[in-house]
């Protein structure tokens, strides 16, 4: 049985620490069977190692009235097992981050009045519960207080990228991770029932509204709809890969050898004729596409557009970046949907930095991703313009 006790000791030392930050109550028997059975196993194991360093002690080599050597037991040994922490592997979960298509979701910023659960929490702690009566009734009142303090509150909200939200659910998942270790799977395993709890009440609640809506209202609450489902299914994605990652033991990246860190090349489109780009250049200055505007400023080169679609590193061109748009985002979005359908245009324009809007903003991937679904929502005469350029293009 000591053996036991020693090697889940040794074995689980600190994640039973990391449970246990007391291991009882100050002036409590620690075997009452009330405490945290982590608690009464923590505090057996220590009595047991310290009664086995007395034990080696007081175990010298004797001499018997003759003066020869009495055998004695060999001494007991602790050997304390030191294995390399087992590390998320976070490269599966960062490489689907980057392939999906990016958009915005509301985050909460903050509430502009009312109080936190900190001060319940404080308060709470505050409260002696040796009178149980009384204790949980001042906790009652103050949880009350905070309840209807918090009622008329006003909550700050602003659009963030859905990109940034699953990198920073990951790295909460990675502290988790080396908080927890053991259980970290259960705990998984607790937030996706959340996700899921939450994607069930939030598309509940928009089904119904759409119910009595609009025809406006309707449109962008199935937008909404869209989002918060693709939102969840993202979220189901990360915690399915890395379960994975834990359940197949991946190799840590401190198992491996150190690679040097590739930079990430990033090139520009690729045009499937590339005699038609002087034509194109042509068409996108000098044409009007909507509101008395060209597609790309006048003064926009042949150089510049050349390198645009001709699949160069942008690293290479970027003295001649960025090109000037003069058309709406939506338009904007259109014509590269119709040259490259499928292909994930939305991030080489955004990573690259390769267009300036009409309003001298750098265009991001996020930005275009947000007109690409606004398309249909439109019906800008810039589309049948966009149309009439590529047929043209294709006909000389």
């Amino acid at each position: 049985m000591i053996d036991l006790y020693i090697d889940f000791y040794n074995t689980n030392l600190t994640a039973i620490k990391q449970v246990v930050s007391e291991p009882y109550p100050v002036g409590e028997s620690p075997y009452s069977a009330q405490y945290n059975a982590y608690s009464v196993l923590f505090d057996l194991c220590n009595d047991t190692k310290k009664e086995i360093e007395v034990l080696n002690t007081s175990n010298k080599v004797a001499l018997d009235k003759q003066g020869n050597n009495i055998k004695q037991s060999e001494p007991i040994h602790i050997i304390k097992n030191s294995p390399e922490p087992q590390k998320l592997n976070l490269e599966n979960c960062l490489a689907y981050i980057n392939s999906i298509e990016d958009f915005e979701v509301l985050t909460e910023l903050g509430r502009d009045n009312g109080k936190g659960l900190e001060d319940f929490i404080k308060m709470s702690r505050a409260v002696s519960f040796d009178d149980i009566g009384k204790g949980f009734d001042e906790v009652w009142e103050i949880g009350m207080k905070i309840k209807n303090e918090n009622e008329n509150l006003t909550i700050l909200m602003k659009p963030v990228s859905i990109k940034e939200v699953l990198k920073i659910f990951v790295i909460g998942c990675k502290k988790q991770f080396e908080l927890t270790g053991f259980d970290f799977l259960q705990w998984l395993d607790k937030k996706e029932f959340d996700w899921r709890k939450f994607q069930k009440d939030r598309v509940t609640e928009i089904n119904t509204a759409l119910e009595s809506a609009d025809s406006k209202r309707t449109k962008k609450l199935k937008q909404t709809k869209n989002e918060v489902i693709d939102m969840c299914k993202h979220h189901y994605k990360i915690m399915e890969l890395l379960k994975n990652d834990v359940l197949n033991n991946a190799i840590t990246p401190n198992a491996q050898p150190k690679k040097k860190k590739k930079t990430k090349k990033i090139l520009s489109y690729k045009w499937q004729i590339e005699t038609e780009l002087p034509a194109l250049w042509k068409q996108l200055t000098k044409v009007i596409i909507e509101d008395d505007n060209t597609f790309f400023a006048p003064d926009t080169t042949l150089e510049q557009v050349t390198a645009i679609f001709t699949g160069r590193e942008v690293e290479s061109i970027g003295h001649l970046l960025p090109v000037s748009i003069n058309v709406t985002n939506r338009v904007f979005a259109y014509f590269f949907e119709q040259t490259f359908k499928g292909e994930n245009w939305q991030n080489i324009a955004g990573e690259g930095k390769l267009f300036k809007s009409n309003r001298g903003t750098i265009l991001t991937a996020v930005n275009l991703s947000n007109s690409k679904r606004g398309i249909k929502e439109s019906t800008s005469v810039g589309y049948k313009k966009i149309d009439e350029i590529l047929k043209e293009i294709k006909n000389i």
